[in-house]
């Protein structure tokens, strides 16, 4: 009797006759190296035993697991080993990978399938030296999309990311492992299936290679005197080719659909400074196409929409202490067929390694720079060179440099830095002579080189200490330190300046600012688009002014990004960083008044911290810089920022980080000053008189979404909102208040701020258009009204409710189809109800899907009655509601709509509200009105019962604070359905 292993693989043996049998007509594949693809291949040679094994003993493709058969005489250790290998294999547990045979084929093949969520496990250990490698093929057929095939190496997982779909090509596959270091390894292949799958893995030809590589590949990839060993894998690994001009090796895939080719290379150990490039020619293909190369953890992708024919220089800089890996080339053919059949050429590997030594004054200053500099420690900036340029690093610790410069006045130092942060928690700072230079946030959250510039007020000797404390794998490169005596860019001057004026100016940062012409102006544009953290700065020469002159300037936000930045800054005090996304692309105006006598230096900084493409050339420009300009427009005041025209509420403001006004963009409005790292709180605060259902409205942007940081507001020291911690909304937001009773009330704005170094966003809060009014509109109070109705309405949130013809009505609609997380607010005024007294109305959730993330809500005096969600079943039709007050005082009721998703255009509508000025009817509180209703009523009124206190309101259906017979019938006229 055969057993439980061998009967299961003799199911396999069928399905694989037959697929051999049909492989005659298939291309034989070649795991390591395709044999047509080298021209003269020395099959005597050790590099090539692999291609020869193949060529003699190709496979046919599995398309099934079907029946194999299992012989006593097959065990894991002749299936998997190479003719001579001597590895030793081992696979336990209840599914294990078992031998399995078709004629001159054997393999091993896993039977996770038996069992359900079943799992097969192959494991082995062997020494390898460094470089050499370990290879084997394999062929996966997955049954489900849950099915899993892996390998881990000494604990670790590969077969990840972008190799993984490899695993999924129809046929078989070939892996190489390159061993990085001398020692034992432990290999561990598995394959798990999900659920009932009948999906399996088969492995083959085991084999380690410990002279690695392929000597064609050698001599066609490497330059003079190269030493870099390759082998390729994949379903159709490269070949090597000449154009005439250059050898080089070519991906073999021939437009095959969902192929790969990978070429991978010997450890490669690259010091700092040192470069690895190549020479490669993507050829023309599909835009779904990739070419990817890799070396240790880092990948550089390419898309077929980059594919031009034509030969290209790649090089890759080492610019951490030293790093060691295998490089591998990779070209994956997507789904269409026909195209890309050479895919990608690569020739001309080399390295050039850094051997020049230099001092740290050659490092730092520019060509004929005579700075000399000191390392004050404890760690030292080293002097290190690149291919491009020779600069000093620190790489770790604390380290300080210290120099000296003598300069005039209005003269400049200016230094380029890349400042690359690790972990949290680092700091990099420039004091002059003992004092803070002023080195900006915004210019220290860049990404790449970056200028910066520091200009001497007066002569003299200037002393600096470049100090940086790095946290974990951060690092500060320095270089080109150069003295300007005039550092002015004449064109900027010439485009900035006032029709006679005489301010002179000059740029840094990432990219600096340019002259540019257009629209009947020359004006300066900060031209950093081009990546991500970037900065312009441009700044004004030191200049004097008495107290009172003002400087103007114009300026115009081209594009609108919500991650994009304006910043001025005086004399390196901020006075605003702004989003430009809240602009009009038009061109305004700002002055800013000297508080006193002294001399003044100006910024303007465009920061952009992201930018998603969606807007062309985002930026700044500016334009007609100058003092006491003709026809300038004075500087608001607090008061103006904040009330709307014609208001009158005047407002104080304090702290240490207090509110300051702003016009910016067109708008005026009150600008907190808590912002990045620096801890600190700011106040506004005035009183207003109120009348009862008078309405409190401002409007207020929130920028920031730290823990420790938000903007609270308090009436009568009663908290109204908070936003700490909150998500950032990229809109004005308004806020409501209906006045309950008459009086005076206190208002209390704060922004608090704690300390975060790592913040990257600036945190300000902005408040505007302050206003007291009585906000009903009679068009929504005649669309939400039911009729005869007399109540009134407001609406507030980041969108709010419209009158709107909609759902076959004329009613209330909130303003969010289009939006994504906003919200509207409709509430009535305050109405004194006795208790019985009940209000209804009707709602429709008028959305094209269900969307269980959003909801509609209904308040009473601040107080959850009703949420609901539009789930499928609710949505898309009228549904009535009402709710009976139990106690006499004042109510204000809300209604709440929450949009989560625009794909759904999901909005709310409201109408028929109706408060009822007598009693419901519902004396026994059953939550219906019946005959029985009536009947206590009608009892009540003949003297035959007592009503309670709390039932008389119920029955009391005109209000005149008895129950009669008048009040009987009205309920029983309820309960038949009659009124």
């Amino acid at each position: 009797m055969q057993s439980k292993k061998k009967t299961t693989l003799l199911r396999v043996f069928a399905l694989l006759t037959a697929a051999v049998m049909c492989a005659a007509a298939l291309p034989r594949r070649l795991t390591t190296v395709r044999a047509e693809h080298l021209e003269n291949l020395p099959s005597e040679t050790a590099e090539n035993r692999a291609a020869e094994r193949i060529a003699a003993d190709a496979k046919a493709p599995l398309k099934t697991k079907g029946d194999a058969q299992l012989s006593d005489a097959l065990t894991l250790d002749s299936v998997l080993n190479v003719p001579g290998g001597a590895l030793h294999f081992t696979s336990v547990g209840q599914t294990p990978f078992v031998p399995a045979e078709y004629e001159d084929m054997d393999f091993a093949v896993s039977t996770a399938d038996e069992l359900p969520d079943g799992s097969s496990e192959l494991t082995f250990t062997l020494y390898m030296e460094r470089s050499s490698a370990l290879s084997f093929d394999y062929i996966v057929i997955p049954g489900s999309d849950g099915d899993f095939f892996g390998l881990s190496i000494n604990g670790d997982s590969y077969f990840e990311g972008d190799e993984l779909p490899e695993t999924f090509y129809e046929g078989w596959m070939r892996y190489t492992f390159i061993a990085p270091a001398s020692g034992n390894y432990s290999f561990c292949i598995w394959f798990g299936v999900m659920g009932d799958s009948t999906g399996f893995a088969c492995i083959d030809n085991v084999e380690y290679l410990s002279d690695f590589g392929i000597q064609e590949y050698a001599d066609a990839l490497n330059a003079e005197d190269g030493g870099i060993r390759y082998t390729a894998f994949g379903s159709h690994p490269f070949g090597v080719g000449s154009d005439g001009t250059r050898d080089f090796v070519y991906s073999g895939n021939g437009g095959e659909a969902n192929s790969s080719s990978t070429l991978v290379s010997s450890y490669i150990e690259l010091a700092f400074g040192d470069v690895l490039s190549f020479d490669y020619c993507f050829m023309p293909c599909e835009s779904e196409d990739l070419f990817l190369f890799r070396f240790g953890r880092g990948v550089e992708p390419m898309s077929g929409d980059q594919a031009d024919g034509q030969w290209h220089t790649y090089r890759y800089t080492e610019y951490g202490d030293s790093e060691d890996g295998n490089c591998s080339w990779s070209f994956k053919k997507g789904g269409t067929a026909g195209s890309g059949s050479e895919g990608i050429r690569i020739a001309n590997v080399r390295i050039t390694h850094n051997q020049t030594e230099y001092t740290l004054d050659e490092a730092l200053n520019v060509d004929g720079g005579t700075i000399e500099f000191q390392n004050v420690g404890p760690n030292d900036f080293e002097p290190m060179w690149s291919e491009d340029r020779v600069y000093a690093k620190l790489s770790q610790g604390t380290g300080k440099l210290a120099f000296t410069v003598h300069m005039a006045a209005n003269s400049a130092l200016k230094f380029e830095y890349f400042y690359h942060v690790g972990y949290t928690g680092g700091s990099v700072a420039l004091t002059v002579n003992g004092s803070p230079c002023g080195w900006k946030e915004e210019e220290l959250r860049t990404q790449g080189w970056t200028s910066c510039a520091y200009v001497a007020a007066t002569e003299g000797d200037y002393s600096f200490l470049l100090e940086a404390h790095l946290s974990l794998y951060s690092y500060l490169i320095v270089d080109n330190f150069e003295y300007l005596p005039d550092p002015e860019n004449t064109s900027l001057s010439a485009a900035l300046n006032t029709a006679g004026g005489g301010l002179r100016f000059m740029s840094y940062g990432s990219v600096e600012f340019t002259a540019h012409s257009g629209g009947g102006r020359t004006y300066a544009f900060s031209d950093n688009c081009t990546d991500n953290y970037m900065i312009s700065v441009l700044r004004s020469l030191p200049v004097h002014m008495n107290a009172g002159q003002t400087l103007t300037f114009d300026y115009a936000a081209a594009g609108a990004s919500v991650a994009c930045y304006f910043g001025f800054y005086v004399n390196n005090e901020l006075i605003f960083l702004e989003p430009t996304a809240d602009n009009d692309n038009a061109w305004h105006s700002m002055t800013y008044t000297a508080p006193s006598s002294g001399t003044y230096s100006f910024e303007w900084l465009f920061w952009k911290f992201s930018y998603d493409g969606s807007v062309p050339m985002p930026g700044i420009k500016l334009d007609e810089i100058g003092i006491d300009r003709e026809g300038e427009q004075p500087a608001v005041s607090i008061d103006e920022a904040l009330n709307v025209p014609g208001g009158s509420i005047h407002f104080e403001s304090s702290g240490s980080q207090p509110f300051t006004a702003i016009g910016l963009f067109g708008r005026s409005y009150a600008l907190s000053g808590a912002r990045y790292s620096t801890a600190g709180s700011g106040e506004l605060t005035a009183t207003v008189e109120l009348e009862r259902n008078d309405t409190l409205s401002f409007e207020y942007f929130k920028t920031g979404s730290e823990m420790g940081h938000g903007l609270s507001f308090y009436i009568n020291d009663q908290l109204m909102f908070s936003t700490y911690g909150g998500a950032t909304p990229s809109e004005w937001i308004t806020f409501t208040y209906l006045a309950q009773q008459s009086g005076t009330y206190s208002l209390r704005w704060v922004c608090t701020h704690g300390s975060d170094n790592e913040q990257i966003v600036p945190l300000q809060e902005r408040i505007d258009n302050v206003s007291i009014f009585p906000p009903f509109d009679p068009d929504l109070c005649d669309a939400v009204n039911a009729p005869g109705g007399t109540l009134r309405f407001l609406t507030s949130g980041e969108n709010t409710f419209l009158p709107e013809n909609a759902a076959g009505r004329y009613c209330a609609a909130s303003d969010t189809a289009e939006e994504t997380f906003y919200s509207a607010v409709l509430a009535t005024e305050y109405v004194h109800l006795r208790a019985g007294q009940s209000i209804s109305f009707e709602y429709y959730l008028d959305f094209e899907a269900a969307e269980t993330s959003s909801h509609f809500d209904f308040y009473v005096n601040g107080n959850g009655v009703l949420m609901t969600y539009p789930n499928g079943a609710n949505i898309n039709a009228w549904h009535g509601c009402s709710y009976v007050v139990e106690e006499e005082g004042d109510y204000c009721f809300e209604w709440y709509f929450y949009g989560h998703n625009t794909h759904n255009r999901g909005r709310a509508l409201v109408d028929n509200v109706l408060i009822r000025i007598g009693g419901s009817g519902d004396i026994d509180r059953s939550g219906y009105v019946t005959v029985a209703d009536a009947v206590l009523a009608l009892r009540a009124a003949m003297g035959i019962i007592q009503l309670t206190e709390w039932e008389i309101p119920y029955g009391d259906m005109d209000a005149n604070g008895s129950v009669t017979v008048s009040d009987a019938i009205t309920i029983l006229r309820i309960a038949m359905g009659l009124r």
